[in-house]
């Protein structure tokens, strides 16, 4: 198995022998997953709630390092994206002529 299923399955990360947080709870699963998958917009009350629960704050808003807008829609009237996402599923087209 993989280092994660060691540390999963024993609670201790085998390269240390520290004790390591599992998730056990239904919604602190839920709550791991929404972080994992911040920049979906239906995690984002989820990720609110996640990230007051750890005390990181400093996380919401509309600054670089924000993982979600301050409020509880876009923050930015739908005209542009959220900074993390803004360049998310578009690629460059390289036209010759």
């Amino acid at each position: 198995g993989t280092l994660a299923t060691a540390m999963w399955f024993s609670g201790i990360d085998p390269m240390t022998g520290e004790k390591v947080h599992i998730p056990s709870g239904h919604e602190e699963k839920v709550m791991q997953r929404a972080l994992l998958q911040y920049n979906r917009p239906e995690n984002r009350e989820i990720v609110r709630k996640a990230l007051i629960k750890a005390g990181r704050q400093d996380l919401i808003g509309n600054g670089v390092k924000a993982l979600i807008p301050g409020n509880s829609g876009n923050g930015r009237n739908g005209s542009k994206p959220h900074p993390r996402q803004k360049n998310v599923g578009k690629r460059k087209l390289n036209h010759r002529r």
